[in-house]
């Protein structure tokens, strides 16, 4: 879960994004009241801060070994797939 808004910015911004998967994003925002993808992203993280979910989750130590773990052949079913550099981003801000 907390990595979830994260995510979504990841494959909002991505060249790979398809018009399909767009429309499922903005379908989502406006199930949470909110105008488009990345604010309903935002709406996200704002409850992780308030459950106090979004802090220090990753230790700086481990941010190559979580990175290097990643099974980028199960990823292989999202719709849009992270590079590591992604991926090392995403974990990077969970620090």
């Amino acid at each position: 879960g907390i990595i979830l808004p994260k995510l979504w910015k990841v494959m909002l911004a991505s060249k790979d994004i398809t018009p399909e998967l767009s429309e499922t994003f903005l379908q989502l925002a406006n199930i949470m009241g909110q105008k488009n993808a990345y604010l309903a992203s935002q709406e996200i993280e704002t409850l992780l801060d308030e459950l106090d979910m979004n802090k220090h989750v990753v230790k700086r130590e481990d941010l190559e070994l979580l990175t290097s773990k990643v099974n980028v052949d199960r990823l292989e079913n999202n719709p849009v797939i992270p590079s590591k550099e992604e991926i090392r981003s995403i974990y990077e801000s969970l620090i």
